[in-house]
């Protein structure tokens, strides 16, 4: 009967001993699955140049980029630079290197040189640098046949789109895609940009056939 009680004793504190051993060996395989991750996760640096011309409130248009860009990324292994940081970073590259998109004859806004990301890129320690460039490209007013005004503003925006990747010095995405809305009342201008902005990152931006390597 002694022999049946220890044995029996036995037996448990084995079972204890394994059932903790596999919890301990999931916790580490689990611990190690997210370090892997972390490791091969890349950094890129998004770089956003908005078109002044008809913006009065930046940080509404920031946050609709800021917003489209992280649904991009999702599921991509990648790693978004901290906005403001890349904002700053850009801002002082600008200045530092008397660069002023939009104040020359063609106002193409940030149409960058290899030279220039790879700068900015290798500052920021990215693997890959996002260019969003907007160039409002035609504005007209129109009739508003409904609504409480007469007048409607209609604006077509293009957006150049650049992914660059800094270790290849090439892009791996270079595209022009235009939208056109329009708006009626006070601020039509401003708002048919927010729009054409908003429809450009809800509907049109997409990095799926990106290869990230």
């Amino acid at each position: 009967m002694k022999f049946v009680r220890a044995l029996c004793s036995f037996l448990c504190v084995l079972a204890v001993a394994i059932s903790a051993s596999v919890s301990v060996n999931a916790i580490d395989v689990e611990a190690i699955t997210q370090n892997e991750a972390t490791a091969n996760m890349k950094k890129i640096l998004p770089i956003i140049w908005i078109q002044p011309t008809y913006v009065t409130d930046e940080n509404k248009i920031r946050t609709i980029f800021r917003e489209g860009i992280d649904n991009a990324v999702k599921g991509k292994h990648l790693e978004v630079v901290n906005y403001d940081e890349a904002d700053s970073l850009f801002q002082e590259y600008l200045m530092e290197n008397d660069i002023y998109p939009d104040e020359d004859k063609v106002g193409n806004g940030f149409l960058p040189k290899k030279q220039y990301l790879k700068e900015m890129g290798e500052e920021a320690n990215a693997d890959y640098v996002l260019v969003i460039n907007t160039k409002i490209t035609n504005e007209t007013e129109k009739i508003a046949w409904f609504g409480f005004t007469d007048k409607k503003f209609e604006v077509t925006t293009l957006f150049n789109v650049f992914v660059y990747s800094v270790a290849e010095n090439k892009y791996i995405l270079n595209e022009r895609i235009s939208v056109t809305q329009n708006a009626a009342g006070t601020s039509h201008a401003d708002r048919a940009f927010m729009k054409c902005c908003k429809k450009f990152m809800e509907d049109k931006f997409n990095l799926s056939n990106v290869n990230f390597n």
